[in-house]
């Protein structure tokens, strides 16, 4: 009689398992579920097959050779003629010489049945084997039903476990279509950005969409153009990126849910921080309010936290930053050190990046900082660097907009 292996493994760490693993595992599953349906159809046809061949002999073998029994005696011979039990061969002189080839072969034909190496059985030993062949099959099956039993109460809990195998990776498909979706439209943000007027254009919206600033911005999708056309040269959208053209207008023309969305899609948190630098001018006003809020934070332990209330263009190499720290009248040489964990890297596709290797880090206007260092260069010809370290902290209702 055949065994199931109904065992199945425990389903506390699904969810930490890998999305290949997750398939493996339903894999493992679904097979270990069709063998144990089969084996169950199985089981359940030579269970119904036996119990037929029982009641078979019940009602109408045993009758016969009750029959045979009653009117022979039990130890009289069988003989099996067209599949049906017939009783021992007549006496008959004139019989025996016509039929007696036919009669032997008729009753070692019932030998045969019962397993009998004997030429021919009596009424009572086709009896007795019957009784053993009953028994037999009894026995079988009540192993048929209790493997069944078996199986049944395995089925639950595989079923179970395939359940939340399919709602896990249901969940991670919804997640990587929502990954390959926030990639697309950050690759979207990413070629508007680039350009000196889709980034200027970006960060005076998001300035007024944060709050600094009350003029909602204006992009000309043709200014984009134009520059894709003086970096690329002017036959960049006939390589197979005219495509690009309708994307540059419309995300021209959309500038504010774009900003929007990248605001969102920017902002990723994580685990590990990069130190990246950040160069630019700030107002000597600007400078005066983050100096006194920072040592008001020493003299209260106590430290303020910043938004940065725009997209916030860092770069992995100190030089860069200092390229950018280029003060205009009433604004001093500012260079910040970011120890940030959200921000990302602008990644454009389709070889139309602009090749400045800037190694740029951005964050999104919805990244905090508190300021955790701040001090002066010595002058160079009557110019100051202001040397600024900021940290990034979770996000924080309240935060102040970082001076500009």
């Amino acid at each position: 009689m055949s065994t199931i292996n109904t065992n199945t493994q425990s389903t506390q760490y699904i969810q930490t398992l890998s999305k290949q693993a997750l398939k493996e595992k339903k894999q493992t599953l679904s097979d270990q579920l069709k063998v144990i349906n089969n084996t169950i159809e199985s089981h359940r046809k030579q269970f119904c097959d036996q119990q037929e061949k029982i009641e078979h002999i019940q009602e109408r073998v045993f009758p016969k050779l009750m029959k045979i029994s009653d009117q022979y005696g039990s130890d009289s011979m069988i003989r099996i003629k067209n599949k049906q039990i017939r009783e021992q061969p007549s006496n008959s002189f004139l019989k025996k010489l016509f039929f007696g080839n036919r009669y032997k072969s008729e009753l070692k034909i019932a030998a045969e049945i019962a397993e009998s190496k004997k030429s021919h059985i009596t009424a009572s030993e086709f009896s007795n084997y019957l009784d053993q062949k009953i028994s037999k099959y009894e026995t079988e099956n009540n192993e048929l039903t209790q493997t069944i039993c078996s199986a049944k109460k395995s089925l639950p809990s595989i079923k179970k476990e395939l359940t939340q195998i399919n709602a896990q990776l249901e969940k991670i498909q919804l997640q990587e279509a929502k990954t390959e979706k926030i990639t697309e439209e950050k690759n979207d943000f990413a070629l508007i950005y680039q350009s000196n007027a889709g980034c200027k254009a970006i960060n005076a919206q998001a300035r007024n969409v944060s709050g600094p600033s009350i003029h909602s911005a204006r992009l000309d999708g043709k200014k984009i153009i134009r520059e894709y056309e003086r970096v690329h040269g002017s036959d960049i959208f006939t390589k197979g990126n005219k495509h690009y053209i309708f994307k540059l207008k419309y995300y021209a023309e959309k500038l504010n849910s774009l900003v929007e969305t990248a605001t969102q899609n920017w902002y990723t948190p994580t685990m590990t921080t990069e130190k990246t630098y950040r160069g630019q001018g700030m107002t000597i006003q600007g400078l005066q309010t983050l100096i006194q809020h920072f040592n008001a934070d020493k003299n209260h332990d106590h430290k303020t936290v910043y938004q940065v209330g725009q997209f916030f263009s860092t770069s992995s190499r100190y030089e860069i930053a200092e390229r950018f720290a280029k003060p205009r009248d009433n604004e001093v040489k500012v260079i910040f050190t970011v120890m940030g964990n959200s921000g990302s890297e602008i990644d454009v596709s389709d070889g139309l990046r602009f090749n400045d290797n800037e190694r740029e880090k951005l964050y999104s206007p919805l990244a905090n900082f508190t300021v955790t260092n701040l001090t002066r260069s010595s002058a160079q010809n009557n110019d100051y660097t202001y040397h600024i370290t900021l940290e990034e902290v979770p996000l924080q209702k309240g935060a102040k907009l970082l001076p500009y």
